[in-house]
């Protein structure tokens, strides 16, 4: 006989009850607001950012013919491929097009996907209309976000997969592939991502040791084989990698330089940039990466920044536990030099986090469904990735969004006595007077 919780985990997820009126509703918010944000703002930023000018310039060589190459033609490994080909795409349609907005336009649609997936599994989790518009009207307005559609960084694009995918799954058996499928591709926009099926594994067999009868609704078959399928596309760009360079196992890179960047003699020694990333090609003594790329090929300068983070750790072995603290301290802190607005997404951050720790005291969502395992195995993710490198909004950003769903589809019992002061105090006098107009009604048209 199965047991309740192991039903309630197969009823987690559910859209029926809810019309094609209000789903179409959902669709607009969530299509219209991040293309407002980018419109409004375009202006005041009209140049790229952060790594987004690096996504644009391998965008612009798969579109004009030169494939996967960097500024002077040779292949690159330095970024993961699936950012710069989706936005090759509307490149190839229109060479003679303004990089740029095009960029932002695209990322603004990979924001509206993100919205329209976060509101479906609230509206599933939650059975409920007001909760899957409130959702979809918060995620598509979310601050943080802002940075990520000017600058031309994936996360967008990184955030949408992971919601759709998360979504496919949590629908049912049929979808499950398909699920797995779009998870497979994070990856290749977020090399981080690469441990996300592994986590999920090591969530079950947690949850297994500890009472097997709550997530017998898995097979150990099943997903042995979705972890095969889940490996096959990063597998492939790392066999790429290999051909063109000759270093192995290489997904991306750039993690190279966060390595080192992480793991230096400024970022280890004790003062105001402990535990911070610091930009290699900024560090005291190194050479400009780009005087660097004349003499060395881009391999030859990522595996040459490998060895000297390696090197670092070697010989300071005892400093990197204090890094470790150091970074997760770090994505707790607010942190202003972007700007001091980075300092109200700190804020809404604490905020969000302190509702999802009385979220999980709730137990609303059982760990025993699969929106549960793969939000602790996004989790996981983010903590290693924070504890090894640092802290980093944009490696915070996929679990503030899947945060966000976990918020908006948890039944507070803490406020039920609001409900009950919002029912004597607002609507039964709403209720009232509109009962007194109705009946003085008649009574103005005899007059």
């Amino acid at each position: 006989m199965r047991s309740q919780s192991v039903v309630e985990a197969r009823k987690a997820f559910s859209m029926h009850g809810f019309t094609v009126r209000s789903i179409a509703l959902v669709a607009i918010l969530a299509l219209t607001i991040p293309l407002a944000r980018v419109a409004i703002f375009h202006s005041t930023r009209p140049y790229f950012f952060g790594q987004g000018y690096m996504y644009k310039e391998l965008a612009v060589a798969l579109a004009t013919g030169r494939g996967y190459s960097d500024s002077a033609g040779h292949p690159s490994i330095r970024r993961a491929p699936l950012w710069p080909f989706v936005l090759s795409l509307p490149m190839r349609l229109c060479r003679t097009c303004d990089p740029l907005p095009v960029t932002r336009v695209l990322e603004a649609l990979m924001h509206a996907m993100t919205a329209f997936g976060v509101a479906l599994l609230v509206g599933g989790l939650s059975g409920s209309i007001r909760r899957m518009l409130l959702a979809v009207l918060v995620t598509a307005l979310l601050p943080e976000t802002q940075p990520l559609l000017l600058g031309g960084y994936c996360e967008p694009l990184a955030t949408a997969l992971l919601v759709f995918g998360i979504l496919l799954i949590t629908i049912g058996k049929r979808f499950f592939v398909s699920g797995v499928l779009v998870l497979s591709l994070l990856p290749l926009v977020r090399p981080n991502f690469l441990i996300l099926w592994l986590a999920a594994l090591a969530v079950i067999a947690w949850r297994q040791f500890h009472d097997p009868s709550r997530i017998n609704f898995v097979s150990w078959r099943r997903l042995i084989g979705a972890a095969l399928l889940f490996s096959i596309p990063a597998a492939a760009w790392v066999a790429r990698n290999y051909l063109v360079s000759g270093r192995f196992p290489v997904l991306a890179g750039t993690s190279s330089a966060t390595l080192y960047g992480n793991y230096n003699p400024v970022s280890g020694a004790w003062g105001p940039d402990f535990g911070k990333w610091i930009d290699p090609g900024q560090l005291p003594g190194e050479n400009n990466p780009n005087h660097l790329s004349q003499r060395l090929s881009e391999a030859e300068d990522l595996r040459n920044l490998d060895l000297k983070g390696k090197e670092f750790i070697a010989h300071h072995w005892r400093v990197v536990p204090l890094l470790f603290v150091a970074h997760v301290v770090r994505s707790f802190l607010p942190s202003a030099e972007n700007g001091a607005h980075m300092y109200s997404f700190w804020l809404l951050r604490l905020i969000l986090y302190a509702a999802a720790l009385v979220a999980i005291r709730q137990k609303s969502i059982p760990v025993d469904s699969w929106f549960g395992i793969l939000l602790a195995s996004t989790v996981a993710v983010t903590a290693v990735t924070v504890v090894l490198y640092s802290g980093d909004d944009r490696y915070l950003y996929p679990l503030n969004i899947l945060l966000l769903v976990f918020v908006f589809s948890t039944r507070y019992q803490r406020f039920a006595p609001l409900n009950k002061l919002d029912e004597y105090f607002l609507r039964r006098p709403i209720a009232l007077l509109v009962r007194a107009r109705r009946n003085t009604m008649p009574e103005r048209v005899n007059q």
